[in-house]
C-alpha cells in the first residue's frame, strides 16, 4: 500500500470516547494514531459517528508517503457523503 493511489482506514483510538473526568490522560487510547506518526506517512482523521456522550468517533485515513493529496481527498469524500453532508453523524453506543 506504500505506492499508488491507495489509502488505509484505521481507528484513531482504541476505545470509543468516554467520560475521562478525574483521570489523567491515557495515552494508550491514541496508540493507533501514535503508531502511524512514527512511520512519517500522511494521515488525517474524519469524524464518521458520535458516541452516546455526543463525542465524535473518527477514522484515520493513511496515505502513501508524500501523497497528502490522497488522505485529504478521501477525508473530503467521506465528509461529503455522510448523512447531512457530514453535519449529522450516526450514534454509536459508548460501550463500543
Amino acid at each position: 500500500w506504500l505506492q499508488g493511489d491507495r489509502a488505509l482506514f484505521l481507528p484513531v483510538s482504541t476505545q470509543a470516547p468516554r467520560d475521562l473526568s478525574g483521570r489523567v490522560a491515557d495515552f494508550r487510547l491514541l496508540a493507533p494514531s501514535r503508531a502511524i506518526s512514527l512511520f512519517g506517512v500522511p494521515a488525517a482523521s474524519v469524524p464518521v459517528a458520535t458516541s452516546t456522550l455526543g463525542s465524535p468517533i473518527s477514522v484515520q485515513v493513511v496515505a502513501p508517503a508524500f501523497r497528502e493529496d490522497i488522505a485529504l481527498a478521501v477525508c473530503a469524500h467521506l465528509s461529503q457523503h455522510l448523512p447531512g453532508g457530514g453535519s449529522t453523524l450516526r450514534e454509536v453506543p459508548s460501550a463500543c
